[in-house]
């Protein structure tokens, strides 16, 4: 069984990702074991609080744990971990060198910013129905939306900075690679399992193509963005 973990920032496609891999029948991607409010667990019960106490008393030894319990369910089991969730396993995963990292990134922080503000306020993370998707304009300025974009992108820096020392083998993947041909072959490579040409996301993407769309403020972010140069983030991301 090879273990693998996905990490990344919020609105980056880590979601997605994780119902890719769950629609071929060899992985396990169980959600994230570690989110500061819940144990989102695609592949158990519902947890209790006392099960976030005991994680949260000794995460390290939840995630061994985590992965012992699952051994024989699926050649690749995993889970994700994300900005804000336990620094233990930060500091737990170069111990752990057989551990596969995939690191999902966006390059466009506007249209990441953009489903950060839209998930917040409607409280969405994931849907697969397209009728529910909520398409109204977020009430945002500029500077408000450059202010989140920032530290998104320090944080993708940090990371990235990181990663480069660690001993793990690392998968990186942009946004946008993910919906292009071939990457469902390239990661069953990378996890050791068998392609699945059948792979699917049943989720629906929720914010439009149209990047000024998302907003209200439509003329005070294009000119914005296009006068300190990232015009290229206003158009379309896939």
């Amino acid at each position: 069984m090879s273990r693998f973990m996905i990490v990344g920032l919020p609105r980056s496609g880590t979601t997605y990702l994780m119902s890719l891999l769950n629609s071929h029948g060899d992985v396990l991607c169980a959600g994230e074991q570690f989110n500061p409010h819940a144990i989102i667990d695609t592949s158990g019960p519902q947890r209790e609080r006392a099960d976030l106490v005991a994680r949260d008393a000794d995460p390290v030894g939840f995630l061994n744990d985590f992965y012992a319990s699952r051994a024989g369910q699926a050649k690749a089991v995993g889970c994700k971990w994300m900005i804000g969730h336990h620094i233990e396993i930060l500091n737990h995963i170069p111990t752990d060198p057989e551990l596969r990292l995939i690191y999902v990134w966006r390059e466009n922080k506007l249209a990441q910013t953009a489903s950060l503000l839209k998930a917040l306020k409607t409280r969405q993370w994931a849907t697969r129905h397209a009728d529910r998707v909520d398409d109204s304009p977020i009430d945002a300025g500029p500077f408000q939306v450059m202010q989140r974009a920032r530290e998104a992108q320090i944080q993708d820096a940090t990371f990235q900075s990181w990663l480069a020392q660690v001993p793990n083998p690392v998968l990186t993947c942009e946004y946008r690679a993910m919906f292009q041909p071939g990457f469902e072959e390239k990661l069953c490579d990378y996890l050791g399992v068998t392609f699945n040409p059948e792979m699917r996301s049943p989720l629906v993407k929720q914010g439009s193509s149209d990047i000024l769309a998302r907003f209200e403020k439509k003329k005070a972010v294009a000119a914005y963005f296009t006068q300190i140069g990232r015009a290229d983030w206003l158009e379309p991301e896939l």
